[in-house]
């Protein structure tokens, strides 16, 4: 599992302060739902060497993936299930919305999909085609975005305006999770999911990203 050992690395030498949790046993994940899915394997790696993380950057909610005892409480608040899916919430925005693991089998089973409340019918967006490769990725936004302190890089905040939108463009952008383009060559995997029409019709907000 070098992608969790790689991203912990690339985490740990940029930021001053980047706190592992206590790891739980396999014998605390076995049973619970996500066993099945094809994330079990990357799920039971990460939570066995770190119960969660938390990166000290200053919007804190960006810089935190749940502790496995969150996401499982949090699941009832996301329980988008037809028969063909389940979302584990493993991080937030502080505003009801999450980015969650699709599992117990069924459509893109396995991905990382956002979770937007404000059209909880289903996921609104692809953000990876795996946890691990999820958390690479994060990993990448903010390492890119924030400085070593957690203090946001200036250039990737948008200026104000004195008329609406009131926002301007920032100098600078990450493309993930925006930019489907960039996305698509840096996941194989998520490049392949978005290449399905039923995958792309059950993300409502994805045909918005092109």
């Amino acid at each position: 599992m070098q992608w969790f050992h790689r991203t912990i690395e690339l985490l740990t030498k940029h930021f001053d302060n980047v706190r592992l949790r206590t790891p739980i046993t396999e014998d605390e994940i076995i049973g619970l739902q996500f066993q099945s899915s094809t994330a079990a394997e990357e799920l039971r790696y990460f939570y066995t060497h770190t119960n969660g993380l938390s990166v000290g950057i200053h919007d804190s909610e960006v810089g935190l993936i749940f502790e496995f005892e969150e996401s499982q409480k949090l699941v009832s608040q996301v329980s988008l299930m037809d028969g063909a899916y389940q979302l584990l919430p493993v991080r937030g925005d502080g505003c009801g919305d999450y980015d969650c693991l699709v599992i117990a089998g069924g459509i893109a089973d396995g991905s990382v999909v956002f979770y937007d409340h404000e059209v909880n019918e289903a996921p609104s967006h692809l953000l990876a085609g795996s946890f691990a490769s999820y958390f690479q990725l994060w990993a990448d936004y903010l390492t890119t975005k924030y400085h070593p302190n957690g203090d946001i890089d200036k250039r990737y905040v948008p200026p104000t305006l004195k008329k609406w939108p009131w926002l301007g463009k920032p100098e600078r952008i990450h493309p993930w999770p925006f930019d489907e383009t960039w996305l698509k060559a840096n996941d194989e995997r998520a490049a392949k999911l978005l290449e399905d029409p039923v995958i792309r019709s059950w993300l409502i907000k994805q045909d918005n990203l092109r």
